[in-house]
């Protein structure tokens, strides 16, 4: 539950707690069975009252005096030729500014002006909307409209630039410039509407051809499923979702997929950005800020649009408002963020009126099912697997622990409107059913998580060695939450936004089961390395083929193969060429050259396995997906190269890995996330 990067007050509540339960609270606390009991004794606890009573004051709020330092230090760096500088202090003056005030919209004029000179155009007639909805002062009104006629001429938006200018010769009236200042002020416009209307001719003479590049098509072939789900309509149709006692729910392919084909693409239900990404990315889209539109009551979130901005403080943030800072604050990992978001997500009356009927089902999602099942659905979200029985009575404690902390801070929001928070009191029945929700989802979805990434590269056309997949946030996807794990996944995915898509990695026959990997791919790290990690944050035993034959990390076989790729002789099986049975080619000490089929009876010579071809058809694939991010040939190619592998070979093998690692990076290439970065 603490962030392993980040320091907070938690950690050491948490040790404070331990210290001040006493042999009694302890034993009480271990015959206790239900999460209401566990709620109420927490609750009861005086330590806890005292303690989260102080958390109320641990919020950023509007700062007008720094917000006027922060235009002072941008105007300064303006002058001075900096407009970096000046942009990025501008930037701290907007978010710092209280909302509706004559100092937010200066904020905004004057950022405008520096993103102008910047040629962030479209940016720049954003903050000068925004300056005028902030009450900027009428008297200087005119500079504004002049100054977005100048941005829509330089975007050649030559009839709104002339309404622009036309409104800026308007406004004098009120702008009580002297006469010489005035006259000037016109000479200019009109020369800007001079250009407007030369700019209009040239465009009747010359048309405009509007056209989709082709990294757009690959892009769309990525995110498209083509055949969806009329069920699940984020997966495709050609999978289904089973459920057996003990193994829960799993995806099983309905027909033969080939190898690049979309399965998966879902927006999740919930979803955070690390708290160091808090100013760089759009709380709401999670895409990289370029010129950041505060929250209009706090200064923790930014939003890389009003568009976004209006979406989260219509629905989420108006509840998360302020309490993101207590939560940055506390040194707590990102589940608590990701269950305030969700339940935020809800009105509490709607899911107050879910009480009756909000029963956990782990069948859910699967069988024959009827009804849709949305990506968005709060009873889906509920239906999520839930490991409860397999944690110690310590995280238990911790996490009763944590959703009492939560619970104050959705209280002091007003999240349930007729609460009154007494210290002394029991907890009311809809603060019970609140805690029992926040405790559920704290305990369910550390294992339904998936992580939410960017691309760092300094290219964004190819891939290069020295690109970097780096973590943005978390989030959960409820239809890719029915997916099972394997250390060799049958599709890649990659993040848009905090969108997710997958794409077959590989040929799936019909009846096999499509698996994703938690994170833990076979040729990363060692089979011991991957059950370890499993054990501890999902809580079960991996007994996937990669676990059960113990395969080698690509390293290992890099290593084995002096890096050259695979040669007869590192090959320890091989597929009978008739029937395609696996054939062991070590039997004791002996290494067999020419192999007996036990199944069909024909013989395969080791020798006769086309190696060269199939590193050639890999290599081939490699650099189409990796080099030219050419989806549609790259994709053929991974084909006619995974075809001759599975008539002649089996995985682990390097030139199979290539292939599928090919897809991934091409994926991240056209479709994911990316964060341009200065080569080193």
């Amino acid at each position: 539950m603490f962030a392993p990067d980040r320091q907070g007050f938690f950690p050491a509540l948490w040790i404070q707690l331990l210290d001040n339960l006493s042999n009694s609270d302890k034993e009480k606390w271990k015959n206790l069975k239900t999460s209401e009991a566990r709620l109420s004794f927490m609750w009861s606890l005086t330590f806890v009252q005292q303690r989260f009573q102080l958390i109320s004051n641990i919020r950023h709020e509007k700062n007008l005096e720094a917000s006027r330092k922060q235009r002072e230090t941008g105007n300064k760096a303006f002058q001075g030729g900096d407009l970096s500088g000046a942009l990025v202090n501008y930037s701290r003056s907007v978010v710092m500014a209280p909302d509706n005030t004559e100092d937010l919209a200066m904020a905004y004029a004057n950022r405008a002006t520096c993103l102008q000179r910047l040629g962030g155009y479209e940016f720049a007639i954003r903050d000068i909307k925004l300056a005028l909805e902030n009450n900027y002062p009428a008297r200087n009104r005119f500079k504004l409209e002049e100054r977005r006629g100048q941005c829509l001429l330089a975007l050649k938006r030559y009839k709104q630039s002339r309404v622009a200018f036309e409104a800026a010769i308007s406004m004098l009236k009120t702008s009580g410039l002297d006469e010489p200042k005035r006259k000037k002020f016109l000479k200019d416009v009109n020369a800007s509407l001079q250009k407007v209307e030369e700019g209009e001719r040239t465009r009747e003479s010359t048309p405009v051809l509007v056209t989709k590049s082709t990294s757009d098509k690959y892009t769309d072939q990525i995110l498209t499923i083509e055949d969806p789900s009329r069920v699940y309509p984020a997966m495709s149709d050609c999978i289904s979702i089973q459920y057996q006692k003990g193994r829960g729910r799993f995806a099983v392919a309905t027909r033969d997929i080939d190898v690049g084909t979309t399965l998966l693409n879902e927006k999740p239900v919930t979803w955070t950005l690390h708290p160091d990404r808090f100013g760089s990315h759009c709380t709401e889209c999670m895409s990289q800020i370029k010129s950041v539109v505060p929250c209009r009551t706090c200064c923790g979130v930014s939003f890389c649009s009003v568009g976004c901005r209006d979406i989260a403080l219509s629905s989420y943030h108006r509840y998360e408002c302020g309490m993101l800072d207590i939560l940055v604050a506390s040194g707590l990992n990102v589940y608590p963020f990701l269950v305030i978001r969700l339940l935020a997500r809800y009105e509490f009356e709607y899911l107050w009126g879910l009480k009756d009927t909000l029963e956990y089902n782990e069948t859910a999602g699967s069988g024959d099912r009827v009804a849709e099942y949305k990506s968005d659905d709060f009873l889906n979200a509920h239906n999520l697997v839930c490991h409860e029985d397999k944690l110690e009575s310590e995280e238990i404690l911790l996490r009763t622990f944590v959703a009492t902390f939560l619970l104050k801070l959705f209280l002091y929001n007003k999240y349930i409107e007729d609460s009154v928070i007494q210290a002394e009191d029991d907890l009311s029945e809809k603060e019970m059913y609140l805690g029992k929700l926040l405790l559920q989802f704290l305990n369910a979805l550390p294992q339904n998580v998936h992580d939410i990434a960017l691309l760092e590269t300094a290219d964004p056309r190819r891939w290069l060695n020295s690109n970097q997949i780096k973590s943005l946030g978390a989030g959960v996807y409820l239809t890719g939450a029915l997916f099972n794990h394997s250390c060799d996944p049958s599709f890649m995915r990659c993040n848009y936004g905090k969108g997710m898509v997958s794409v077959a990695n590989k040929r799936i026959k019909a009846g096999e089961e499509i698996s994703e990997c938690y994170g833990q791919m076979y040729y990363t790290k060692t089979v011991e390395q991957r059950r370890s990690d499993l054990k501890k944050h999902y809580k079960f035993d991996c007994r996937c083929l990669a676990c059960i034959e113990n395969w080698p990390t690509i390293k290992e076989m890099n290593y084995a193969q002096s890096g050259k790729g695979t040669k007869i002789e590192h090959l320890a099986r091989i597929r009978c060429f008739h029937c395609g049975q696996i054939l062991e080619r070590t039997k004791g000490t002996k290494v067999g050259s020419v192999l007996t089929c036990l199944v069909c009876g024909d013989e395969s010579k080791v020798e006769d396995v086309p190696l060269q071809e199939i590193k050639e058809k890999s290599d081939t694939a490699d650099s189409l997906l990796s080099e030219q991010a050419n989806w549609e040939q790259g994709i053929q190619a991974v084909k006619e190269a995974q075809q001759v592998f599975d008539r002649h070979l089996t995985a682990p093998n390097m030139e199979l890995y290539n292939t599928q690692i090919s897809i991934w990076r091409a994926m991240w290439i056209l479709a994911g996330n990316k964060r341009l970065v200065k080569p080193f």
